[in-house]
């Protein structure tokens, strides 16, 4: 044994400077063709990145909305490494990046709406002894969390085109839709700015009430623009109904009153305001409406009046079943009831004006005036014509002597009346010494009397 080990000594010993050199040359040799044929070099590597557990989003408690995930799919990570090539390429082959989404931080962050940062995690997680890992870009995920609610929201309808409004009208506040809201299921950014629901049907050229099935609504956000398409309505389609009626004007009859007003005072006139209502409604409604008839203005309104006095009425409460107002901001309809003193008024009537019918050769006319006494209203007085007497003497069959014959007056209104006895018409018939001056009485007047 000591044999052996003296001649190894011997051996390392002898021209040992010469060995150490070989041993470097050797070494060196080595490492260039080492370098030559795997070399060590710096470079980056492009991984796509993977999201895993995306199922982690819907499975909580809270549905959970990634509201980039489109774009984190795609993302590309820049991992850059040093080492030999062929453990390199062999990394390039294997490794994986990617974010765990089942992850409470997560849950959490979608609960409050906002941003998170992940940090990107490599599989296999250590790159192994022969490459170093020099820098990750980006070395984080940046992720945009919201939660998924549902909301109901009213639908509005919007009427494109317009009817022949001369014959129709199409009232924009009685179209029907169906449902009148719908589900709505998204972020809840989003769907808490969601203001309305809109669908949109064009009325052109119909001529009666048409419906329009199956539509699908527009979600518009507050600043009037559309969601995207992470919001949608959830409840099915739309239904729209949308009326078209005939138009039609419906007049008002002037009202009664009970009694009448204070001694002394008089009903001169009513005036309705307004006289006719612009209204519409279905067609066979329209053309079987008859006049709005309004009840009698009550007794103990007119009976303390003394003056002029406005009364007024409801006009729904006069409105025909499914006849409607063009004009929905009309609420009343005014009786104006004029009342005016009532005055007295003689007239003295000149024979001349009388009219007599079928006047005897023999009677004489005795009577060459009459004093009339009438009391009407002011107004009616100031306006009144010439009053004509009228005698109707023909088929009296009258004897001889004295009679007075009634007299029917023209050009008085039934608003007027007669005070005291009316006045008759004196007349003499047939003694004969009357007749030589009958005889002359007659040439005389025939041309007024008769």
């Amino acid at each position: 044994m000591y044999k052996i080990f003296d001649a190894l000594k011997a051996w390392l010993t002898k021209d040992f400077p010469w060995k150490v050199a070989a041993f470097f040359m050797a070494f060196l040799v080595w490492f260039f063709i080492l370098n030559i044929t795997d070399p060590i070099r710096t470079t980056t590597i492009r991984v796509p990145l993977q999201l895993r557990n995306e199922q982690a989003l819907r499975d909580g408690a809270n549905e959970i909305h990634l509201e980039n995930i489109h774009s984190l799919r795609g993302q590309t990570i820049a991992v850059q490494v040093r080492g030999n090539e062929t453990a390199v390429e062999e990394l390039q082959r294997i490794l994986i990046a990617y974010i765990d989404l089942q992850t409470t931080d997560i849950v959490n962050m979608a609960l409050e709406v906002g941003d998170l940062n992940v940090p990107i995690r490599f599989d296999p997680p250590e790159f192994g002894n022969t490459v170093e890992h020099i820098s990750t870009h980006p070395a984080n995920a940046q992720l945009t969390l919201d939660t998924i609610i549902v909301e109901h929201v009213n639908i509005e309808v919007e009427i494109r085109g317009e009817v022949d409004e001369t014959i129709f009208f199409m009232p924009r506040d009685r179209v029907r839709v169906s449902p009148q809201s719908l589900p709505i299921r998204g972020p809840s950014a989003l769907v808490n700015d969601v203001e309305r629901l809109l669908v949109s049907v064009d009325a052109s050229g119909y001529f009666e009430t048409f419906r329009v099935p199956n539509l699908t609504p527009q979600i518009i956000l507050s600043d009037g623009s559309q969601a995207p398409r992470s919001v949608q309505p959830t409840g099915g389609s739309v239904e729209v109904e949308v009326l078209i009626h005939r138009r039609a004007m419906l007049s008002i009859a002037e009202p009664q009153y009970i009694g009448n007003p204070m001694p002394g005072f008089g009903v001169a006139r009513m005036r309705v305001m307004p006289i006719e209502l612009e209204v519409h409604g279905p067609e066979e409604v329209i053309l079987n409406m008859q006049p709005i008839m309004l009840s009698p203005i009550p007794l103990n309104i007119v009976e303390t009046a003394n003056e002029s006095f406005v009364h007024t009425y409801l006009i729904h409460s006069y409105l025909p079943d499914e006849i409607y107002l063009i004009n929905p901001s009309l609420r009343n309809i005014e009786v104006e009831v004029v009342i005016e003193p009532i005055v007295t008024r003689e007239f003295i009537i000149p024979l001349e004006d009388f009219i007599i019918h079928g006047r005897p050769d023999n009677a004489e006319i005795l009577t060459e005036e009459i004093i009339l006494t009438i009391s009407g209203l002011a107004s009616d007085m100031d306006a009144l014509g010439q009053i004509r007497p009228t005698a109707r003497l023909q088929n009296l069959d009258l004897a001889e002597g004295y009679h007075d014959i009634p007299l029917t007056f023209s050009g008085i209104g039934s608003g007027f009346s007669i005070l005291g006895e009316p006045p008759t018409l004196a007349l003499l018939m047939g003694a004969p010494y009357y007749d030589e001056i009958n005889e002359t009485i007659g040439e005389e007047e025939s041309d007024y009397l008769d």
